[in-house]
């Protein structure tokens, strides 16, 4: 099964680009409301641990193989 095919990876992925989204608008000024420092820093975490989780899933799957 590749990266593409794999729904659990497909929905973390889809959660990252979210977070990305969200990281970009806030950063050029397109963002719907104001972000306080804390709320950026809890969306840079999230994106960081699903790109972890989507790193990790595929070493174990990579492993199995």
């Amino acid at each position: 099964m590749t990266d593409s095919d794999d729904p659990m990876i497909n929905s973390w992925r889809s959660m990252l680009k979210l977070e990305q989204d969200a990281l970009a608008e806030i950063a050029n000024g397109t963002a719907h409301r104001p972000y306080s420092a804390e709320e950026v820093q809890r969306i840079k975490d999230q994106a960081a641990n699903l790109q972890a989780l989507i790193d990790k899933y595929q070493a174990a799957r990579d492993e199995d193989a």
